[in-house]
């Protein structure tokens, strides 16, 4: 039987989103956009080592990756380290970023990303 409109509804707004920003300020605005939207199952990573870290157990249905980020490993390799795994090989991964250079953004598909959000974001 097909799903009604308030069952999809509300398997979209609890799908579980995973942040991926290194910036404080930026993962609570985020937070809050999605939130004031109705998303509720939202898990957040400051890094993109913490990201691979709880990616099975949070297991997102969808990715927001920044790609500048500090640290051994930056948005670009861990999306491509998203991408190697199996189960995550059609999984959206979003790039949020503030980067202009198209070099960088075909980079960016290149590692496996869906598509781009331009910072600033606006809800």
């Amino acid at each position: 039987m097909p799903e009604t409109a308030a069952e999809l509804a509300r398997k979209i707004l609890t799908s579980p989103i995973l942040i991926v920003e290194d910036n404080e300020i930026n993962r609570a605005f985020l937070d809050k956009a999605l939130r004031n939207h109705g998303f509720v199952n939202l898990m957040m990573a400051a890094s993109a080592e913490e990201a691979l870290d709880v990616m099975d157990r949070f297991q997102p249905e969808i990715v927001l990756l920044d790609i500048i980020m500090p640290g051994g490993m930056d948005g670009f390799e861990c999306c491509a380290a998203i991408r190697k795994q199996e189960r995550y090989r059609e999984l959206p991964i979003l790039i949020q970023t503030s980067i202009t250079e198209p070099e960088l953004r075909v980079k960016a598909f290149a590692m496996g990303a869906t598509d781009f959000v331009s910072k600033p974001v606006y809800p």
